[in-house]
């Protein structure tokens, strides 16, 4: 498996004591991943990864939108990546 960075809550910024995590995360076999990166779009499931790491994901929805993106991005502190 992929090693995938685990944050301590929402308002933590990810690139801020970054732990890496050798668990499955939502993008690794979701077929919309190349998608996402391409138009800056993220589904519910990403969204629990962040925010709650562990496997709580797997109970969201997967509807990548660009809006959840920017959210996710504004509450971890990340405004630039959350304007792109």
């Amino acid at each position: 498996m992929i090693g995938h960075p685990t944050h301590a809550g929402p308002n933590m910024n990810p690139f801020d004591g970054v732990q890496w995590s050798f668990e499955e995360s939502p993008c690794d076999l979701c077929p919309s991943t190349a998608r996402c990166r391409a138009r800056l779009e993220a589904c519910g499931q990403f969204k629990s990864f962040v925010a709650y790491g562990g496997r709580r994901w797997r109970a969201a929805a997967r509807e990548p939108n660009h809006e959840r993106y920017a959210k996710i991005f504004r509450q971890t502190g990340n405004d630039q990546l959350a304007a792109a």
